[in-house]
């Protein structure tokens, strides 16, 4: 019983984090992100969940952790095939407008499949935290 309880509180404490209540603002968030940053308030409780973007790699993209999240998205093509044809990259350090990735959080165009994460939306601070990341080179 107590394992249940701790387990619905985690998902309860993803769904706070990435839906806006709670809400945190972009000066609590850090001036320069790094990708740990990224991974820890984004990818983790957003993105790498069971049947997503975790080991079974929806997407061919797994993000369950920062060094398989670097080789994967760093300036990696998308499998997408209209994101492939625009010329994307997963994620092109110092161009946002250019990242796959960060056009999945804002809005995918046409042909780029549904935005990210399925079902919930980040709220402006994280969306601005991925973006300040891409801008500062996706360290």
């Amino acid at each position: 019983m107590r394992a249940e309880s701790l387990s619905t509180l985690g998902i309860l404490c993803s769904l706070l984090v990435v839906s806006g209540c709670g809400e945190v603002t972009l000066q609590e968030l850090p001036e320069a992100p790094v990708l740990s940053d990224v991974q820890a308030l984004v990818l983790l409780p957003a993105c790498a969940t069971a049947g997503c973007h975790d080991a079974s790699a929806a997407g061919d993209l797994d993000l369950s952790d920062e060094a398989t999240s670097r080789a994967q998205m760093v300036g990696v093509l998308p499998v997408n095939k209209a994101a492939k044809a625009s010329m994307w990259l997963r994620v092109k350090p110092g161009a946002p407008e250019e990242s796959f990735l960060y056009r999945k959080i804002v809005k995918p165009g046409l042909g780029e499949g549904a935005a990210m994460p399925i079902g919930l939306r980040l709220t402006e601070p994280y969306v601005q935290l991925v973006e300040r990341w891409i801008t500062q080179g996706a360290l």
